[in-house]
């Protein structure tokens, strides 16, 4: 028997009768553990679970801890160090196994459980042993099960402050891989650490953050964005990875399989907005387009925080964002001839602001006349004659809507190109 370090205050030496029936049950500790193991798959779901090798892992553990119990018992004592350090090792690789806390210590009230129903039944037909099962055996085992319960969730717990600043760690070398790329293979090997698959697209969800929300303000705030996401979706595939770069926090989601393209658009779309309604502080959220590696992973993320700031010049209401939206007008910005071509378009009406701004607010309100007449306030035949006008300077029918679109982008391009947009690329 293990050398004892601590006496349970008041603990008395059980009687002889009852150390003999101890020590013969501390004997069939194996059967016991038979036991207790079935009745951890029938009464928790999470053990209900297990696979041969880890239902075989608590098998041993359990023949362990009933010879511990049976041993303490006898003793009137904790354990010895050395076997409440095994506990803990038990309790850490539960932990690896990704294993409950929860589900944990219920196996450990329940192994407990089956190892004193093993003794009342013994004594069920003796008055003494009765007696002293109640008086002297039920504190011990309160004493016993705290003493168990500190030590698992102790252990369990530092493990799991361990491995979540393992995987902050992880995530700041992620997050420097895609922004400041130095060294070859860092986007790849932090990845992989983290469980991710570096070839496999993913797409950025960018929240700006106001004033009040910097994270310097808030320690809490990046994990407080990040578990309002996962419930935005609880059953929709859950970020990756995240980060916070130039007053944006960011997460890339991965894609979801077969999914087509608009459905992705719509979903992202949606959780961008829910997110925001968690988050009314917050400035605004962008979505980005998929892409994969270092590289991709990066343009994704300049998409999702330039499509904040296309749509809040586009737009004046709303302020949830996809680059989707905006990706025609970022391909004709970034053309020289295109822009040429714009500005040509709209300079003959840009030399008078009435008519300029009659043909934006004509757009803006999805070319309904009546509600645009109300929004410019004037009336319905002075808007049609407005635009009548318009027709004749460009030479071009509203019904024409080769035109139109033409039209339309050069709008979007000439307001765009008031102030100096950050580069997408």
């Amino acid at each position: 028997m293990a050398e004892q370090q601590e006496f349970f205050s008041g603990a008395q030496p059980l009687s002889p009768r009852l150390r003999r029936l101890v020590a013969g049950l501390r004997e069939d500790s194996a059967g016991l553990s038979e036991r207790m193991l079935q009745t951890l798959r029938s009464t928790i779901p999470e053990y209900g679970s297990l696979g041969d090798s880890l239902a075989q892992d608590v098998y041993r553990a359990g023949v362990k801890n009933a010879e511990l119990w049976y041993d303490s018992l006898l003793a009137g004592g904790r354990p010895h160090e050395d076997n409440l350090r095994w506990i803990g090792r038990f309790s850490q690789r539960r932990h690896a196994q990704a294993l409950s806390l929860s589900a944990l210590l219920q196996a450990y009230r329940t192994g407990t459980r089956v190892y004193m129903d093993a003794m009342l039944s013994q004594v069920r037909e003796h008055p003494t042993l009765r007696d002293e099962m109640l008086f002297r055996v039920s504190p011990f085992l309160l004493y016993y099960s705290d003493l168990m319960s500190r030590t698992v969730s102790d252990t369990y717990l530092t493990e799991h402050s361990r491995e979540l600043l393992w995987k902050e760690q992880l995530q700041a070398r992620l997050s420097a891989a895609v922004f400041n790329p130095t060294s070859p293979g860092a986007f790849e090997d932090a990845a992989r650490a983290l469980g991710i698959a570096p070839e496999h697209p993913h797409v950025a969800l960018a929240l700006r953050l106001g004033p009040a929300q910097l994270p310097a303000t808030d320690p809490t705030l990046p994990e407080q964005i990040l578990e309002a996401l996962v419930a935005t979706a609880p059953s929709d595939s859950a970020p990756v990875a995240r980060s916070l770069h130039h007053g944006h926090w960011l997460a890339w989601l991965p894609l979801v399989a077969g999914e087509t393209a608009d459905a992705r658009e719509r979903r992202l779309g949606e959780r961008a907005r829910q997110l925001l309604r968690a988050f009314p502080d917050a400035e605004a959220a962008g979505v980005g387009l998929p892409g994969a590696a270092a590289a991709g992973w990066r343009t994704s993320a300049e998409q999702a925080m330039g499509a904040i700031d296309l749509g809040r010049r586009l737009h004046k209401g709303g302020a949830s964002f996809r680059y989707s939206d905006f990706a025609l007008d970022t391909l004709m910005r970034q053309s020289s001839e295109m822009s040429g071509l714009c500005g040509e378009m709209v300079a003959c009406i840009a030399a008078e602001p009435q008519l300029l701004e009659t043909l934006e607010t004509y757009f803006e309100h999805r070319q309904n006349h009546k509600v645009t007449a109300a929004a410019l306030g004037i009336h319905r035949n002075t808007l049609l004659h407005r635009l009548a006008h318009i027709e004749a300077m460009l030479g071009a029918s509203f019904d024409d809507m080769d035109w139109l679109s033409r039209i339309y982008l050069a709008l979007r391009q000439r307001r765009l190109s008031r102030g100096t947009l950050p580069s997408l690329h």
